[in-house]
């Protein structure tokens, strides 16, 4: 195979969707701190519906705590 084939070849895997699909990352409501998923401290999230719009909140170990108290098992 050509270079040229290798790269039209990469390049068609690049733009299947799959490919180009973004992942969000998570960031604390309270102190902005962001979530890596390789990090082990493991984050809260709550959904909210109070308003005219529905969020999904994310909270970091210790805002949580401090915001909710004690996570339940």
């Amino acid at each position: 195979m050509t270079r040229l084939c290798q790269l039209l070849a990469l390049r068609s895997r690049l733009d299947s969707p799959a490919v180009t699909k973004v992942a969000l990352t998570p960031v604390c409501e309270e102190c902005r701190k962001v979530w890596l998923p390789a990090d082990a401290e493991r984050w809260r999230a709550y959904w909210l519906d109070d308003g005219p719009e529905e969020k999904l909140l994310f909270y970091c170990a210790t805002c949580a705590q401090r915001e909710f108290g004690a996570a339940s098992r």
